[in-house]
């Protein structure tokens, strides 16, 4: 296979972890990635990123961008002609989060040589539905050099543990400036439809409440309803994990603060040095899928270092692993967090088979060459 030399487009937001799985995962097959230019503070530089010459002078074979960054690009940047076209070269984006929210951005690149991957079965349909015929599943994936066992860090070693950021509630309402009367209804009204510890396909309801998916509004009332339910989602899993007896123990950001004695908050982890241990220390690591069918990236990386985790009952679940524990409800999560608790040699021998299927499937250089591969380079 030939050599390609790559632009990776990922900017100062937070997909950086993904961009550097990725980044490795091309480099490791033979490709010559380059990244976007800096300046001389470390950061992105602006004036070089909008240089249509620059772009030429590189000769590059292909444009790698990340789906956030990519809708900014759009956004912001202003540009007269975007970047793919200018160069006539092809781009591929892969997006870890609901890229339906992203639309009103998108619909320029229709007619374009674009080709998206995203992480969730049911997403890729309805983009399809949407009228990107071009776009794949490719679920998340790991770095096996930074997603590793580690020893045990007797600090960690919890029984059960969220890492993620809580925003206090009242915080993320203020997202809702300045939405409209009608607006703010169908943002009130979803509360009387949702379930209890269920994702709520905040995109279908929209549609039906007559919001065109194409609009900016829908993709600003997407983002409120995305944070909103995080928050919902985690705060009923936290009730869960407190009723089976045990302490939470949460790693993660944000201004939210428990009125339990049995939350513990510790701060946030470094994502590549200091999560790895987390995951390889405690024995049940727990987070909340904000996405309809995926495989949380967190379980991946969880079974890659050699942890326990227990999966959201998701439709993508059977597509990536096999012998994985899921939970239906949170009912059913809270007896098989006693369960598992109480049996550690069953634990373990799930979470040793989930890592081998990891290193076996879902690495960085597996996932980029499967990306490669349907793009025909």
């Amino acid at each position: 296979m030939s050599k390609l030399k790559i632009l990776f487009y990922q900017l100062d937001l937070n997909e950086a972890f993904y961009g550097t799985y990725s980044i490795n995962g091309l480099r490791k097959l033979g490709h010559n990635v380059i990244e976007l230019p800096r300046d001389s503070s470390g950061h992105v530089d602006a004036s070089k990123i909008l240089d249509i010459k620059w772009y030429k002078e590189q000769s590059f074979d292909l444009i790698f961008y990340m789906g956030f960054s990519l809708s900014n690009q759009i956004s912001h940047q202003m540009m007269s002609k975007f970047i793919p076209q200018e160069l006539d070269i092809p781009f591929v984006v892969t997006f870890y989060d609901n890229p339906c929210r992203y639309l009103a951005n998108l619909k320029h690149l229709l007619g374009t040589k674009y080709t998206f991957f995203i992480c969730d079965s049911e997403l890729v349909e309805k983009m399809k539905g949407h009228g990107f015929e071009n776009t794949h599943y490719a679920p998340c994936m790991v770095d096996p050099t930074i997603n590793r066992k580690t020893p045990t860090n007797v600090d960690m070693e919890h029984n059960i543990v969220f890492p993620g950021t809580v925003i206090d509630y009242n915080t993320l309402y203020k997202n809702r400036r300045g939405k409209n009367f009608a607006e703010m209804q169908i943002l009130n009204d979803w509360y009387d439809l949702r379930e209890r510890g269920k994702y709520f396909r905040y995109d279908d309801y929209l549609i039906s409440r007559g919001i065109d998916p194409f609009s900016h509004d829908f993709g600003n009332m997407c983002f409120n309803m995305i944070m909103e339910q995080k928050y919902l989602l985690r705060i009923e899993l936290f009730k869960a994990i407190l009723e089976t007896g045990q302490g939470l123990h949460l790693y993660g950001q944000g201004d939210w603060r428990p009125e339990s004695d049995s939350i513990f908050i510790h701060g946030n982890l470094h994502q590549h040095t200091q999560l790895p241990q987390l995951y390889s220390s405690s024995k049940i690591i727990t987070s909340v899928e904000m996405l309809p069918s995926s495989v949380h990236q967190r379980l991946f990386e969880t079974s890659a270092c050699g942890g326990f985790s227990m999966f959201e009952d998701k439709a993508d679940n059977d597509k990536c692993y096999e012998g994985y524990i899921s939970w239906t409800s949170l009912d059913d999560f809270k007896e098989k967090a006693r369960y598992y608790l109480e049996n550690e040699d069953e634990r373990n021998k799930i979470a040793k088979s989930l890592q081998e299927q990891t290193l076996d499937k879902h690495t960085n250089v597996i996932r980029m060459q499967q990306i490669l591969d349907i793009l025909g380079l």
